[in-house]
């Protein structure tokens, strides 16, 4: 079972390109783990509690899950127009979802890892966070969030703590020895979050954050807004019933912004509850708009409603130069380059040669056996490309891809089937195209799929790709016209 989660996404606003990369990311990886033969699970949904969204909820005149409800269309919308295939969308106001924080709550209190005290220090209600003042930015006699630039509030108040501390031992040696944070560079910034580790306020009172789930040992308060978000990885598998464990443990795809939350805390609440840790965090960075993070400020956020008529090039174009081990910039000419130059250029016009021959000879019906030597080259493009997906490398993965049908090229030129009309040699023309196709399948579903329909394929796992076919050629469309 591959089991891969998104973040919950704060709907207090439209889903933009950070949060649609990440989605295809996940969605990136359950359809490569497919396949390869896994059985696959993939999480995403909202985080829709704690004062920020009370705030803006109010701020528009409409009650919170009222504004929620609408806001919570925009990102299925996002979804299904890029091809998302989630198994499930939680929201944090679903009731399942709510009686599991309660249950874990109330475990954690019996179990003696929470008691009550009371906390003072300064407080981000954009991150819905605390931060001791050794990661605050100071300037001009005020301090500032790290994340958002905004200056920082101080806050005292009473509320209840979670015994982090006691784990503080546990999480290090961790962190330390199981090799589960990608890429392995943040293992330092991680070490460094849990040198400064102090016990977490994991409530709110009432009259301050109403808008959130209640504690179950004490209605005053609600539980703080991470944690309950955190368990919505459990919860939205079927925890605390037996099922939950067909599923777990998962990896986790997050952004670096919120890497102690998961790769810190979260251990430590699943330690509490004897449930292992997660099997990967996936860690990826920031995409920048000419060299600047998107902000409203700047009006450089690329909202996904935008871009519903770019979804080949755009997604093609996040995987290709995907984020993971530093920011990386989006700019409209690369996007077209790579469309142009990768998919139009190699994929497409290997495709388009291919079955425009095929279509003249034997009314398009090609039958044979695949040559020793092509197979030996495309088991080598799967071993690489297995591998490259066990190590995350996903712009790595899509350039294997475009190596599979450039090999297409070359074979296809070398052969010139076009002049003998050998039926051998178009035979293993389409078989490498099938395998190209599959290949393709999890960064562009659709095409992948459409492209298979046109050879008469249907997309299998790749070990069920290798038997031997007969292929029923149709009248091919253009896959990747040229965009200018």
């Amino acid at each position: 079972m591959f089991y891969v989660t998104t973040p919950i996404y704060y709907p207090n606003d439209k889903p933009h390109i950070g949060s649609l990369f990440t989605t295809v990311l996940a969605d990136f990886l359950k359809r490569t783990a497919e396949i390869f033969g896994d059985e696959t699970f993939l999480l995403t949904g909202l985080d829709e509690h704690g004062y920020k969204l009370y705030k803006t909820a109010r701020e528009n005149g409409k009650e919170p899950l009222e504004f929620l409800d609408e806001m919570q269309k925009y990102f299925r919308e996002a979804w299904e127009k890029y091809w998302i295939a989630y198994n499930r969308f939680i929201r944090t106001t679903d009731k399942d979802h709510e009686e599991v924080v309660k249950y874990v709550m109330e475990r954690l209190y019996e179990k003696g890892y929470i008691y009550q005290g009371k906390y003072e220090g300064y407080y981000c209600y954009r991150c819905e966070a605390f931060y001791p003042t050794s990661r605050l930015i100071y300037k001009d006699g005020k301090y500032y969030c790290p994340v958002h630039l905004k200056e920082v509030e101080w806050m005292s108040e009473d509320t209840y703590y979670l015994k982090l501390t006691e784990f503080k031992d546990w999480i290090k040696n961790l962190i330390e020895n199981k090799d589960f944070i990608i890429p392995r560079g943040y293992k330092n910034e991680v070490l460094g979050y849990i040198n400064e580790l102090e016990d977490l306020s994991i409530a709110r009172p009432k009259e301050r954050v109403p808008w959130g789930i209640e504690l179950p040992f004490d209605k005053n308060y609600t539980v703080y807004v991470w944690i309950d978000a955190l368990l919505n990885y459990l919860s939205g598998i079927g925890y605390p019933n037996e099922i939950y464990k067909k599923y777990w443990p998962a990896v986790h795809v997050i952004g670096k912004d919120i890497l102690k939350f998961h790769a810190v805390i979260w251990p430590i609440v699943l330690k509490m509850i004897d449930v292992e840790p997660p099997k990967k965090i996936l860690v990826h960075g920031f995409w920048t708009v000419k060299g600047l993070k998107m902000s409203k400020s700047l009006k450089n956020v690329i909202y996904v409603e935008e871009i519903y008529d770019k979804v080949i090039p755009v997604r093609y174009f996040l995987l290709r130069n995907a984020a993971i081990e530093k920011d990386s910039d989006f700019s409209w000419e690369e996007v077209y380059a790579f469309y142009n130059n990768e998919l139009a250029d190699i994929i497409g016009n290997a495709f388009k040669r291919v079955t425009s021959l095929g279509l003249k000879i034997n009314n398009g019906i090609i039958r044979g056996l695949i040559d020793p030597e092509v197979l030996d080259e495309l088991n080598k493009y799967i071993k690489e490309g297995k591998s490259l997906f066990e190590d995350f490398k996903v712009p790595q993965y899509v350039i294997g891809v475009v190596k599979v049908f450039k090999f297409l090229n070359e074979y296809f030129q070398e052969k010139e089937p076009w002049k003998t009309k050998d039926e051998k040699v178009l035979y293993n023309s389409l078989f490498i195209a099938k395998i190209g196709l599959t290949l393709l399948y999890p960064i562009l579903p659709e095409v992948s799929k459409k492209a298979l329909d046109v050879i008469g394929i249907k997309l299998k796992p790749l070990e069920q790709q290798f038997l031997q076919e007969t292929f029923y050629i149709k009248e091919s469309p253009i896959l990747f016209p040229k965009i200018k």
